[in-house]
C-alpha cells in the first residue's frame, strides 16, 4: 500500500468506478513480476537456451526503459447493475520522461474507430487505435538490439542499411519508403475457420496509409526477389490486387513464438531462416495495400475474404450488436481517446474452448497457443507441452 505504482493505479481505477464497489482487485509490478519467471525457469533449468545470450530478455527491458513501467492493475466489478454483467477499469502507471525503446508507447487519441466497411459482419472480433508508427520506428533500434545482439548498439541500423544499399537486396529505404507512408489508425480483425482445428485462427492487422501507390510499391521492392515470399494476384481473372504470400513452412511438431529473426548475417548468433520461419508470428502471411491501408493478413484465405467485402450493409458495422456496443461506449467515453475494441465473447473463446476439450491445445497454430507453447514449455526441442487441463 505504501508503493507509488499501487497508489496511483488504485486512485486512477478508483475514479472510474466511482461508488461502485469492486469483487476484485489486483496489481502487478511488471519488471518484478519478469523477475520471479525469471528465477523459476533457472531453478527448471529453462530460459535463453536456444540463443545462449548472454544478456536476458528481462536485461534488455531494463536497459531500454521499460523499467518506467512501475504499475498495471485494475477493479473489476460482476453485476454491478440490470443492464451488464461485468465491468473492470483497468489503468497503466508509467510515469513520463521515457527514454530508449519505451519511447515507442505513444498512442495519441482519434475520434473515427466505427469498422471500415471490408470489415466483415460475422468476424468474432475488431480492434481500433491509434499509433505514432514512425516514432516506434524511430525509437526500436535499442530494444532491437539488446535482444538480438547482446545489447551492442548498431545491428538495426546495419540491417536498414543493408536493405538500402546491398547489391543483393531490395535497394527499399524501409522508414522514408514505406514507414513514414504510413498513417496513425491500425485495426485488428479476428476469426476462425470452423470446424475448429489446431489451425482455425484468422487474423488481419491492416495500417491505414497516407499514398497507398507509394506504399505498394515499397512493398513490391520489399518482397520481389524475396525467396520466402511469392507473388500472387487476385482475382486472378481481373488480378486487380497484387498479394505478396509466404511460401508455407514446413509444418513444426510444437509451434511457437520466437524472438529470433531470419539468418541475416550468417553468423553464429544468427538463428537459422527455416527454424525462425518455423517459429514466427505469421508464417503463412499475405500481404497487400487495399482499401487505403497496408493488409497484412495470417493466412491468404482470410485476406481474400477481406477483399471481397465491399458492401457496407454487410459489414460489421451495420450489424445490431456491434451497435449497441458502440452507443454504450460512445455514452460513457465519448472520443477522443486513443482505441477501441469489439469482441463476440462466444466466438473469440470457442476455439480454445474447443481445443482443450478436445486435449489438442499444446498442438494449436493459435496466437494464444503459441504464447503457452513458449511460455510453459519443456524448453526442449521438439518435445511437445502437456495439457495440464483434463478436457
Amino acid at each position: 500500500a505504501d508503493v507509488q505504482g499501487f497508489q496511483a493505479v488504485m486512485k486512477r481505477v478508483q475514479a472510474g468506478a466511482g461508488q461502485t464497489k469492486p469483487q476484485i482487485r489486483w496489481w502487478i509490478q511488471p519488471i518484478g513480476y519478469l523477475e520471479v519467471a525469471q528465477a523459476v525457469r533457472a531453478e527448471r533449468g529453462e530460459g535463453d537456451r536456444p540463443r545462449r545470450r548472454k544478456r536476458t530478455m528481462l536485461d534488455a527491458f531494463k536497459a531500454t526503459g521499460f523499467d518506467a513501467l512501475q504499475g498495471i492493475g485494475g477493479y473489476v466489478m460482476v453485476a454491478p447493475d440490470k443492464q451488464f454483467d461485468l465491468y473492470h477499469y483497468t489503468a497503466v502507471y508509467a510515469p513520463p520522461p521515457y527514454k530508449e525503446s519505451m519511447k515507442v508507447f505513444s498512442f495519441p487519441n482519434g475520434k473515427e474507430f466505427i469498422p471500415q466497411k471490408w470489415v466483415p459482419r460475422d468476424v468474432a472480433a475488431y480492434a481500433s487505435f491509434y499509433a505514432d508508427v514512425l516514432n516506434a520506428f524511430d525509437n526500436f533500434a535499442p530494444l532491437f538490439d539488446e535482444l538480438y545482439n547482446d545489447g551492442e548498439p548498431g545491428m538495426w541500423a546495419e540491417i536498414l542499411e543493408g536493405l538500402k544499399t546491398d547489391q543483393h537486396g531490395p535497394k527499399v529505404d524501409l522508414r522514408n519508403e514505406l514507414i513514414s507512408r504510413l498513417g496513425p489508425r491500425v485495426s485488428v480483425v479476428t476469426d476462425y475457420q470452423r470446424p475448429i482445428t489446431t489451425t482455425s485462427e484468422r487474423l488481419l492487422v491492416a495500417i491505414e496509409t497516407k499514398d497507398e501507390k507509394a506504399v505498394a510499391a515499397a512493398i513490391a521492392k520489399l518482397f520481389k526477389n524475396d525467396p520466402d515470399m511469392r507473388k500472387r494476384t487476385f482475382p486472378p481473372d481481373k488480378e486487380t490486387f497484387v498479394i505478396w504470400e509466404s511460401v508455407p513452412p514446413e509444418k513444426t511438431d510444437v509451434p511457437k513464438l520466437d524472438l529470433n529473426l531470419p539468418d541475416i548475417g550468417g553468423g553464429p548468433k544468427h538463428q537459422p531462416r527455416e527454424e525462425a520461419r518455423e517459429r514466427s508470428i505469421l508464417p503463412n502471411q499475405a500481404i497487400t495495400v487495399a482499401h487505403g491501408s497496408l493488409l497484412i493478413a495470417s493466412h491468404y484465405d482470410f485476406l481474400t475474404r477481406i477483399l471481397q467485402q465491399t458492401d457496407e450493409r454487410a459489414s460489421l458495422a451495420k450489424t445490431v450488436d456491434y451497435q449497441l456496443v458502440d452507443k454504450t461506449l460512445e455514452a460513457k467515453t465519448p472520443a477522443p481517446h486513443s482505441a477501441e475494441s469489439f469482441s463476440r465473447s462466444d466466438e473469440t473463446l470457442r476455439p480454445t474452448y474447443e481445443l482443450i476439450r478436445q486435449g489438442k491445445m499444446p498442438e494449436s497454430e493459435m496466437l494464444f497457443g503459441r504464447v503457452l507453447n513458449t511460455v510453459l514449455g519443456p524448453g526442449k526441442k521438439g518435445v511437445p507441452r502437456k495439457q495440464e487441463i483434463q478436457g
